[in-house]
């Protein structure tokens, strides 16, 4: 028994952050062109959203809402392939290969649907909680109950999310080798509590400014549709350099897991 947990592997959370920090900054010029581009094509929902809210008669919102339905699959599609392609990059990086933009986008096309097909599983399993959460938040009027229960939901749907979360990493870097979601959970099993707080961590960091963007705040409300679309823009752009960073961490974790906990290499 004593045995048996010597070998169970502990993630180390600070050396995974400085691995994948240092893998951004030796490959930076690589996945800014994958961000840059992922931003280019989310500007051209932000442009339409705007038009779409000047927009001084019925008839052409209408025509700019036809219009930004008919395109956002394409768009969702386009920025999904982008995000395989930056986890092949990164991988490939990480690995010690050097391949390019180009040659990563087309690689994408073996594990695409495998990937879109898991994250649709993964909104189906945590759809239920987000529903009795919005439904709780509606019905019940004391503030201080609505975020309890809003916190009572958050704890389940973590826990799921840690759970489940390699799951869309497995399915383009296994590719049919093994149960996506199986395999999710065989990673994450002796080291929840590390990757959680890691995963949190990352989430807080990253979403803080997110809130000074929202029609909640006051200041952010009262400016005019330019403004907030400007704001929004620069947000967006500033993410540009911030998420292959998030990225480089989070699939050097997945990576590190994969290696001490599947294959046990040291």
């Amino acid at each position: 028994m004593d045995n048996n947990m010597n070998n169970i592997y502990k993630l180390n959370t600070m050396e995974v952050v400085k691995e994948g920090l240092y893998l951004y900054r030796n490959n930076y010029k690589l996945l800014l062109k994958i961000s840059l581009l992922s931003f280019l094509i989310s500007m051209i929902n932000s442009v339409l959203s705007y038009v779409r809210t000047i927009s001084g008669t019925s008839s052409t919102f209408l025509l700019i809402t036809l219009i930004t339905l008919a395109i956002s699959l394409p768009i969702i599609y386009f920025q999904l392939k982008l995000t395989v392609t930056m986890y092949i990059c990164i991988s490939g990086c990480y690995g010690g290969k050097l391949i390019t933009v180009r040659e990563a986008f087309k690689k994408s096309k073996e594990s695409i649907w495998s990937y879109i097909g898991t994250i649709f599983l993964i909104i189906l399993i945590v759809l239920p909680l987000v529903l009795i959460g919005y439904g709780a938040f509606l019905s019940v009027e004391t503030k201080l109950l609505k975020y309890l229960m809003l916190l009572m939901i958050a704890i389940p749907f973590i826990y799921l999310v840690i759970i489940y979360g390699f799951a869309p990493l497995a399915s383009v870097f296994e590719k049919g080798k093994a149960s996506y979601f199986k395999l999710s959970q065989t990673l994450v099993k002796n080291n929840f509590w590390r990757i959680a707080l890691l995963v949190i961590s990352i989430g807080i960091i990253t979403n803080v400014s997110v809130f000074f963007i929202t029609n909640q705040n006051p200041w952010f409300k009262s400016l005019s549709a330019l403004n907030q679309s400007i704001i929004r823009s620069s947000h967006d752009l500033l993410f540009v350099f911030i998420s292959p960073a998030i990225t480089c961490i989070i699939v050097v974790l997945y990576l590190t897991l994969r290696k001490n906990v599947v294959y046990k290499q040291d």
